[in-house]
């Protein structure tokens, strides 16, 4: 009797306090709804990813069938295709393949259809672009659009060809042989005739020619001269053998 009457006072306190608190008993039934209602949202939210996920995969394949139809399309009618249009078709079908590798379907579609596009008449630009060999400006163009397969569009394309255009870059160019160890830049400033503070002896030389007169004067561990050219100048002072300094 004494822990009967012990419990139901328990029972008492316990639903004293809850009420003293406003919370809520959570029973067993209640907890199961609450886990039903958990698995529920969570089999809802994997749901919207697949729905999301093949609609992804919808999409996309409707694109390659895009491509597809477009280069069997071409395939029907024969005609040639410029090349860049094709080049975006094989970037696109590369990037979805790339994308779908799980896809074995969709990998071997795209597969035999860049195998087929290789084939595809093309338009192609083939020549030369004659450039300056100095300044790297386009000077003329000798350029023709030939129709080959796609997969042979880099045995036709367009060279650049660097060559000297003017008298002073033709000597540039001499210069530049005779000494590969110069700069493109250097060589281009002697063909000018131009000088500067540390060009060497034999880039003066080049530049300005044999001087009239050289005055020298030696000293420890120091050798300098002044060239004289003409009668009253320009001068040309070196140390060492390499131009520090002029005047005109």
């Amino acid at each position: 009797m004494e822990n009967n009457k012990k419990l139901k006072v328990e029972d008492i306190d316990r639903e004293k306090l809850l009420e003293e608190e406003d919370i809520e008993e959570i029973t067993p039934q209640k907890a199961v709804k609450a886990l039903i209602y958990v698995i529920l949202v969570v089999v809802a939210g994997f749901l919207v990813l697949y729905a999301f996920d093949k609609f992804g995969d919808l999409s996309e394949t409707r694109n390659i069938e895009t491509i597809v139809s477009k280069i069997d399309a071409s395939f029907a009618d024969g005609k040639p295709i410029p090349v860049s249009i094709l080049e975006s078709y094989e970037y696109d079908l590369k990037k979805y393949r790339d994308d779908n590798l799980r896809n074995d379907k969709l990998v071997n579609l795209i597969n035999e259809t860049l195998h087929k596009l290789d084939s595809q008449p093309a338009y192609v630009l083939t020549g030369i672009n004659y450039k300056s060999w100095a300044t790297g400006q386009l000077v003329k163009t000798d350029l023709d659009t030939v129709v080959v397969a796609y997969a042979d569009r880099f045995k036709h394309q367009v060279r650049d060809v660097f060559q000297p255009m003017t008298p002073m870059e033709n000597r540039a160019f001499e210069i530049y042989k005779a000494h590969p160890e110069w700069s493109k830049e250097v060589c281009i400033k002697i063909a000018e005739k131009q000088i500067w503070a540390g060009m060497t002896r034999v880039q003066l030389l080049l530049s300005w020619g044999q001087p009239n007169k050289i005055d020298k004067d030696f000293t420890y561990n120091r050798n300098t001269e002044q060239w004289i050219y003409g009668n009253l100048g320009p001068f040309v002072y070196l140390e060492n053998n390499i131009v520090t300094s002029w005047q005109q």
